[in-house]
């Protein structure tokens, strides 16, 4: 990584631990989730040795699959993963957040796939797992994920954010 590239990241990773820490002294209710990206993004212990970075000791817990459409099954194992090795690396142990929002038919498995993805299907609704496994729709269903991009077919959505009833509807159909 270069040298101004490194700078940022170490910015960043300074910027969410002052802010997990402060929720965490100042707000002890609120439930701070950090975002550890999916089982496609990088190893459990790379993630791992991120979310230490970023603070996890003092945040809730951290979440996976937001936005995102793998299935809940492998999901919750490299979430599993991640705290196996939070334990050995740091001795934490966190809660987990799985979004469900999109991912009832798993992801399609095609290369660059992302962008309000054909053929999904809206996944189960919000549930506890386990005392330290829940599940929530993050991402509103019918919410999309843009209108374009360089590396994948966005499906003819509207810009990013905005909800399209079109979209929800495949959602719930499947399509």
């Amino acid at each position: 990584m270069r040298g101004s590239l490194r700078a940022q990241r170490s910015e960043r990773i300074n910027l969410i631990n002052y802010a997990v820490s402060k929720f965490k002294t100042r707000s002890p209710n609120v439930h701070v989730y950090l975002d550890a990206g999916n089982m496609k993004w990088v190893t459990a212990k790379e993630m791992a040795q991120s979310l230490i970075s970023a603070g996890i000791k003092d945040a809730y817990g951290f979440s996976l699959n937001i936005s995102n459409y793998h299935a809940t099954d492998p999901t919750l194992k490299y979430g599993n993963d991640i705290n196996q090795y939070l334990t050995e690396l740091a001795n934490v142990q966190s809660n987990i957040m799985i979004d469900t929002s999109r991912n009832g038919n798993g992801a399609s498995g095609l290369p660059n796939d992302w962008c309000n993805s054909t053929g999904r299907k809206i996944g189960d609704g919000p549930k506890d797992i386990s005392t330290t496994v829940k599940t929530a729709w993050i991402k509103p269903p019918g919410e999309s994920d843009g209108d374009f991009s360089p590396s994948a077919d966005c499906h003819g959505g509207p810009k990013a954010g905005v909800f399209s009833p079109e979209l929800a509807m495949k959602l719930i159909e499947g399509k």
